[in-house]
């Protein structure tokens, strides 16, 4: 198993506990009000460039599962990703970077709200560094005995994005948090977790899984800040040729 997918696969069970502690009540819609307030904070230019990214989407779940309702649709693409034993090491940087093209077609800013990449990536005494906002002076991680190829490693890590927590779409969800359930339980998440793995969202978010994560209701996934939600935390992963 590759470091990478070792130190992803420790993040996916840590996630699998945290999330099962969360319980909440999907009895509500994002109203117009939170939206409205979700929109304000994110900006009017990354929030239609979000809409128009949600219908590429939408798009392209129709097209991989034909004759099914959006609905369905999105059920299958949840349960391809719970399944989904995630992108390989080398196929990972290409998809990431895939998907920050689609989204730059749609808005110039959006992208750089939601996700960061490293300002710089270095190896040092067989340690790995990465710099963020001009941090010079990061805490080095050290290298797994069995990397070969530093190269690869540093390019794959200087295209792994992680959520940009300063972004104003976490600002956005933050906003709404105290009103939205979904919103709450999604951005406490993502503040005590950071990156997660695209099947612990999935699984959450999986109409399925209900008993395991002790929701009460089923999801919708017509509702607005699922669909966004489901965005951000899969879509990576269903840039790759693979799928």
């Amino acid at each position: 198993m590759h470091y990478i997918r070792m130190l992803e696969h420790i993040m996916r069970i840590f996630t699998f506990i945290f999330i099962s502690i969360l319980t909440f009540s999907c009895n509500e819609r994002t109203t117009e009000q939170e939206i409205m307030a979700f929109e304000e904070e994110l900006g009017q230019e990354e929030a239609q460039g979000f809409a128009e990214m949600v219908e590429h989407f939408e798009r392209d779940l129709l097209s991989r599962y034909p004759n099914k309702s959006l609905d369905q649709a999105y059920e299958l693409h949840l349960n391809y990703t719970t399944e989904d034993q995630g992108l390989q090491f080398g196929d990972w940087a290409p998809a990431t970077l895939k998907k920050d093209s689609i989204f730059r077609l749609y808005s110039k800013n959006l992208l750089n709200e939601i996700w960061i990449k490293p300002d710089t990536v270095w190896v040092k005494d067989e340690r790995l560094y990465k710099s963020y906002r001009g941090n010079m002076n990061p805490t080095g991680h050290r290298l797994p005995p069995y990397t070969n190829d530093i190269d690869s490693l540093i390019y794959h890590e200087r295209n792994t994005d992680i959520p940009n927590r300063e972004g104003t779409f976490y600002k956005a969800l933050e906003r709404i948090s105290n009103s939205n359930k979904i919103a709450n339980w999604y951005y406490s998440l993502k503040r005590e977790a950071g990156n997660i793995h695209p099947a612990v969202i999935a699984e959450a978010l999986n109409n399925h899984k209900l008993d395991y994560y002790d929701l009460n209701k089923k999801i919708s996934y017509d509702d607005y800040l699922v669909k966004r939600i489901i965005l951000v935390e899969t879509y990576t992963q269903t840039c790759s040729n693979i799928r």
